[in-house]
C-alpha cells in the first residue's frame, strides 16, 4: 500500500481495506498491492501497479498477496532496468551505437508468463519452506505495466483492470475469471498458472485503476461487461488535483470510502483499490471521491 505523487507526472494512490466479513471474524485484510514509478535514465518512467487478492479459504493468503505483489516489483524494476538491441540494430565496425532502454512494444506473451512464474515460484517457494501446502497461500493477480506509448495488462483470477480509452470512456482491459463453479476462480498457486493467465496491450494509457473483487459490483457493469464510469471519474478528478504536499490526506480519504456505509452494504469481502494518472487536473467541478462512487448503482 501507498502513495507516490512525485515521480515522472504520474500520481498514484492505493488502499486496501478489510472487509466486515473478515473483520467480524477478527481477521486482517488478506488484500495487497504495491505501485511504483521507475526512472530509466533518457527513457520514459515505467508505471508498475499490482494488486493481489488472498483467498479466504487460505490460512496464509494475506502473505501469499504480499509475496505476489513484491515479486512482480522486482521482476518489472529488473527488466526496465535491462536493454533492448542497438539503436540501430546493425553491427558497425568499431562502432556501435549504445543499447537503448526497452519499451513495452517488445513485451509479449513469453514476459507475462515469465512475471508469473517468478511470482508463482516466490510464492510457492515460501509455502515449501515453511512445509504447507501452495494452496495455503493461494491468491488472485493483477499486473499493469505503462510506459510513454504502451499499456501491459494480465491477470489471473477475478478483479479488474481499468483504464480510460482514447474516446474518454473508462474499459476494462480484461474481464474477471471465473473458475469451474459459481464463486470460484482461478489463483497464482494452480499449477498451471501460466497457461492460464489473460494478457492485453492499449495504446496511449494515462489513467487507471486495478481493484480486487471486492469491488466489482460496484465498478462492472457485469450484463454489459463494461465499466461504470460514474464509480471512477470523480475519483480521477480527485487524484489529478490533489497537490503533492498532501499525499495523506487523500489517502484516509480512500481509506474511509472503501470502509464507508454504502459500500459496505453492497460488499462484506477485503477490498483494494490502486489508482494511478498523469492527465492534468481540468476545471470542471467534480464532488469528492469520498461520496460520488459511493452512491452509484453498478453491477446490473
Amino acid at each position: 500500500m501507498g502513495v507516490d505523487l512525485g515521480l515522472g507526472r504520474w500520481r498514484t494512490l492505493s488502499a486496501s481495506v478489510a472487509g466486515t466479513a473478515h473483520a467480524r471474524a477478527g481477521h486482517a485484510c488478506a488484500d495487497a498491492s504495491g505501485v511504483r514509478v521507475l526512472r530509466r535514465g533518457s527513457a520514459a518512467p515505467l508505471l508498475v501497479a499490482v494488486a493481489a487478492d488472498g483467498a479466504g479459504s487460505s490460512s496464509r493468503a494475506r502473505d501469499g498477496a504480499c509475496l505476489a505483489c513484491e515479486s512482480i516489483l522486482d521482476q518489472a524494476e529488473r527488466w526496465a532496468d535491462s536493454c533492448g538491441p542497438s539503436a540501430s540494430g546493425v553491427r558497425r565496425a568499431r562502432r556501435r551505437r549504445p543499447a537503448s532502454p526497452r519499451d513495452l512494444t517488445s513485451f509479449g506473451r513469453e514476459d507475462v508468463q515469465r512475471f508469473v512464474e517468478g511470482a508463482r515460484a516466490r510464492v510457492v517457494g515460501a509455502a515449501a519452506r515453511e512445509r504447507l501446502p501452495a494452496r495455503d497461500f493461494s491468491c488472485t493477480l493483477l499486473v499493469a505495466l505503462v510506459d510513454r506509448g504502451m499499456g501491459v495488462f494480465f491477470q489471473i483470477g477475478d478483479g479488474a483492470i481499468v483504464y480510460q480509452a482514447a474516446n474518454g470512456r473508462y474499459v476494462p482491459a480484461l474481464w474477471p475469471q471465473s473458475g469451474e463453479y459459481a464463486n470460484c476462480t482461478w489463483f497464482l498457486t494452480d499449477e498451471d498458472a501460466a497457461s492460464r493467465v489473460q494478457a492485453t496491450r492499449a495504446r496511449g494509457v494515462h489513467e487507471l485503476a486495478l481493484l480486487t473483487d471486492g469491488l466489482q459490483a460496484l465498478a462492472l457493469r457485469y450484463l454489459s461487461r463494461e465499466a461504470h464510469g460514474p464509480f471512477f471519474e470523480p475519483m480521477f478528478a480527485r487524484l489529478r488535483r490533489e497537490p503533492a504536499a498532501r499525499p495523506r490526506r487523500l489517502l484516509g480519504e480512500l481509506r474511509r470510502f472503501l470502509d464507508s456505509a454504502p459500500v459496505n452494504q453492497r460488499t462484506d469481502d477485503d477490498k483494494t483499490l490502486v489508482l494511478a494518472t498523469r492527465l492534468p487536473a481540468t476545471t470542471a467541478t467534480t464532488a469528492p471521491a469520498t461520496t460520488a462512487p459511493a452512491t452509484a448503482a453498478a453491477g446490473q
